[in-house]
């Protein structure tokens, strides 16, 4: 990602270079490292990438924790370590036969049509009519035939309402944060394990870009900062905060030959951040929101900054089009790095 950034950068600095051999010297760099990005493939869609949650796929969550302030630093992202809940018994007498049931919470019950005589016997049934009829014979059981069969259903619709469904509700979501928890999980240890080149980072994302650029589909993070994951020692939930290094502005989707723009922008990011008091923060808007805006401003003329568009519980991301809208939202990502080393002696 830092190629087309420090292109963007040297074209920058460039209007301040007054000796030749200095421009010169840029020139055969940039050239470097175009060739380099040859070798490179860049993703636009970070719902691509190996792993990708956006803000809104957050929220509502059990065991989710945004801005968690603590004695080792501030921690954008808590997830705490949830085991899975068992389904609600069948206590009733009356259904523990008849209800089909599992621990999956999207899977729903139902009623079994027909049994064994066999597991009727000894309940509090009356079946002896239903014996006579079968002449003593272990046969199925319809439920229609039997003669409880309205009491039946109806404590099953009860369990349902009462029991199952509140259940179910709670277990999805519970679920869905257990498997963000394992994924990140997995993702941590690779991080720890890595020592090639192509190495992953999990970076967070602020900012997302929703465009056709090109005829290519955009959706991607404006600004992004690296960001180390921890597990709590004492309640082993994984902690995620940023990296003690600077953010960074994404522009890899932008051609400098059909949007100068692009140069304007970073401009503005670069005074600006060189200005600013305080580190970048999805949290804190002071910190981020004008480089957004700058970049409707400078990316597109027909540009949109979608809070505005928007109502403020609305998180999730809008379709792609020829128009440009930015977000005020975030992802977390996990990405490999496409850089190499040649590319980094470059920077």
């Amino acid at each position: 990602m830092l190629l087309i950034y420090n292109n963007y950068d040297l074209l920058l600095n460039k209007r301040d270079f007054m000796n030749q051999d200095q421009n010169k010297l840029i020139s055969l760099i940039t050239y470097a490292q175009e060739s380099a990005k040859l070798k490179l493939r860049s993703c636009y869609d970070v719902k691509k990438h190996f792993f990708c949650q956006f803000e809104h796929e957050f929220q509502d969550l059990p065991g989710i924790h945004f801005n968690v302030e603590s004695e080792e630093g501030g921690k954008w992202l808590v997830i705490d370590r949830l085991h899975e809940t068992k389904v609600p018994d069948l206590t009733d007498p009356d259904l523990i036969h008849w209800v089909e049931i599992s621990n999956a919470p999207n899977k729903n019950p139902s009623l079994r049509q027909s049994i064994n005589m066999g597991q009727l016997q000894g309940e509090k049934y009356d079946i002896s009519y239903l014996e006579a009829l079968f002449k003593g014979k272990s046969e199925a059981v319809n439920l229609k035939d039997l003669k409880e069969k309205n009491k039946i259903e109806s404590k099953f619709r009860a369990y349902l309402v009462s029991l199952w469904k509140p259940w179910a509700v709670e277990e999805k979501k519970r679920r869905k944060t257990i498997n963000i928890y394992s994924q990140l999980f997995a993702i941590k240890h690779q991080l720890e394990g890595n020592i090639t080149d192509a190495q992953l980072e999990l970076s967070w994302g602020i900012g997302i870009v929703s465009w056709n650029v090109a005829g290519v589909k955009v959706q991607h993070p404006l600004i992004t900062q690296a960001v180390d994951i921890n597990i709590n020692d004492q309640t082993m939930a994984l902690e995620i905060g940023p990296r003690d290094i600077d953010d960074y502005l994404e522009l890899d989707f932008i051609d400098l030959s059909d949007n100068p723009g692009a140069i304007d922008l970073l401009k503005f990011y670069k005074d600006f951040t060189n200005t600013r008091t305080q580190r970048v923060s999805p949290f804190d808007r002071e910190s981020f929101e004008a480089v957004l805006q700058s970049g409707v401003k400078f990316l597109d003329s027909k540009g949109v900054y979608w809070p505005s568009e928007t109502s403020v519980d609305d998180r999730k991301v809008p379709t792609s089009s020829e128009i440009l809208k930015i977000t005020d939202t975030w992802v977390l990502i996990a990405r490999p790095r496409d850089k190499s080393l040649f590319i980094q002696d470059l920077e």
